[in-house]
């Protein structure tokens, strides 16, 4: 075994950790492959060595193997006997396409496990070469780098969703297909990244959960069929190195010495600290990658781009630009910026100095907190408290008419689950009564920078704008840990909903107001007593 291998491991159903010893990394590697040896890929091994894959996404019955240590296991019901293409080889990993393959099984990954227990929390960048791409379909088929995040306790296969849906033309109420493998407990999804052609991939995904034993990320080379009758797509893999960002600043650094309290709240009963791990002044020339993942997996009608998060002058830009792109087979055509803390809080008081954006309607500049929606037992699945959202636009349900620029948003969501285990949402729409509240403004949020903060207890939930309070909630289920987020949202008349998804409306995507950018002065977060 290459003694530049970096600690690896396999998790399977009732599977002991399997660990290959390595060194010659620098302290910021995570890990580095070359596939000059076998690397230890969990794969299934054919009748002529080659490799492919040990979870069979949509399969809800297979499940992991027992896999010794250096040996190999597969899912039998699609693919014992079976001869399939794809091995390392020649210093490589070759994914290859195989006849024999199709109508048993529509998507394979070759996967590696990587041990984060002495990781640290942080934004991750992996790079890694491509060649030998072909796809005979490009349409129905598709090539993608996954990375899954897991702990110990983690059973089951990987959760795989892909949504293989077109635009909706005018947002006919149309169910998209999914395929999802569901286990008794389920890997989370980091990132989804489609590879398109030849060339070196550089790409940049956040850690929360490492340093704690058991804890581990898998990367899956996938080969996805999502209409029948084509050839499996196949690629070439290698120099694969998966490294931590450094730091941006050490402290938090300010032209003037930062306040003792939240913005407003010097007369509060008891003291307050700053949390340095969710507060920036942003007077570094780029994002703090410790603090922030600037590119989370993109979900609704648009998607995150790292390019769109810009620090200049003492501030943080947002911006929001007019791109057409293709996610998970369905036409987009924005892409905007988004900061979200890796690291989790549940209470204390909240606070940005924010500019709205100057496109109205069609942009919302909000800062929120949310869960992960790693919750599968209990009550409250998922959980998120909007300490603002502006410019939202929304349509009034009482007047029928579309929310004024001065309107601000401070709402709740939640999912529940009743006793028959049936999960819900629970929105401000649904049920405004527990979950909706607003403000309207004197002023334009976006002529000038205000302070809006929320002070979150296990008892009461306060919003307040330049340190004034204005709408007040009980905290009845926003108990769960969850991630800071600053971001710049799409809106109508860009995007509609059905049901409970956002969907662009391609009438409506034009580039007239693009770029829109909100600004952020700070972020801060305070504690009391500490």
């Amino acid at each position: 075994m290459n003694s530049n291998f970096p600690w690896k491991y396999f998790l399977g159903a009732g599977c002991a950790l399997c660990f290959v010893a390595v060194s010659g990394l620098s302290a910021d590697d995570l890990y580095q492959e070359s596939f000059d040896a076998d690397p230890g890929y969990v794969s299934a091994k054919g009748p002529n060595d080659n490799n492919i894959s040990s979870v069979s996404f949509g399969a809800g019955n297979s499940g992991f193997p027992k896999i010794e240590t250096g040996k190999y296991g597969g899912t039998s019901q699609y693919l014992s006997g079976t001869k399939i293409v794809g091995s390392t080889k020649n210093g490589t990993l070759q994914l290859g396409s195989s006849a024999a393959v199709q109508g048993l099984s529509r998507n394979r990954s070759t996967m590696t496990f990587i041990d984060t227990s002495k990781a640290e929390v942080g934004q991750y960048e992996i790079t890694f070469n491509v060649s030998d791409f072909q796809s005979a379909d490009p349409a129905n088929t598709s090539l993608y780098l996954h990375i899954y995040e897991g702990r110990k306790s983690h059973r089951g296969h990987v959760k795989y969703q892909l949504t293989s849906q077109k635009t909706l033309p005018e947002l006919a109420s149309t169910k998209p297909l999914i395929s999802a493998a569901m286990g008794a407990m389920n890997y989370e999804v980091v990132m989804n990244n489609e590879i398109t052609g030849n060339g070196k991939y550089t790409l940049r995904f956040g850690l929360p959960n490492v340093g704690e034993t058991g804890d581990f990320i898998a990367l899956a080379w996938s080969q996805v069929e999502t209409r029948g009758g084509a050839p499996m797509p196949s690629m070439t893999i290698d120099n694969v190195k998966v490294s931590l960002l450094p730091a941006v600043g050490s402290k938090i650094t300010s032209k003037e010495a930062l306040p003792e309290t939240p913005f407003g709240q010097a007369e509060s009963s008891g003291s307050w600290s700053l949390v340095e791990d969710f507060s920036d002044e942003f007077n570094e020339d780029k994002v703090d990658p410790r603090k922030w993942n600037n590119y989370p997996g993109s979900w609704g009608a648009w998607s995150w781009d790292e390019a769109n998060t810009i620090q200049k002058e003492g501030k943080l830009q947002l911006q929001m630009v007019h791109e057409p792109h293709t996610r998970n087979h369905t036409e987009l055509f924005y892409k905007s910026g988004i900061l979200r803390s890796h690291r989790q809080m549940t209470y204390g008081y909240y606070e940005a100095r924010i500019k709205g954006a100057e496109l109205f309607p069609g942009a919302c500049p909000a800062f929120w907190i949310y869960s992960d929606g790693r919750q599968y037992t209990g009550e409250v699945r998922y959980c998120e408290i909007d300490f603002v959202e502006l410019q939202m636009n929304q349509l009034n349900q009482t007047t029928k008419e579309r929310d004024p620029v001065e309107h601000i948003d401070l709402n709740l969501h939640l999912r529940l689950v009743d006793e028959n285990g049936k999960v819900r949402w629970v929105r401000p729409g649904s049920d405004p009564e527990l979950c909706a509240s607003s403000w309207k403004a004197p002023w334009d949020p976006r002529k000038d920078f205000h302070v809006y903060g929320c002070d979150v207890t296990p008892e009461l939930i306060t919003w307040y704008i330049d340190g004034e309070q204005v709408a007040q909630k009980k905290n009845t289920y926003w108990h769960l840990p969850m991630n800071l987020t600053l971001s710049l949202g799409l809106r109508y008349p860009h995007l509609g909903w059905v049901g409970q998804d956002m969907k662009p409306v391609p009438g409506a995507a034009t580039g007239e107001g693009f770029p829109t950018t909100a600004d952020v002065d700070w972020v801060r977060v305070w504690k009391r007593g500490e």
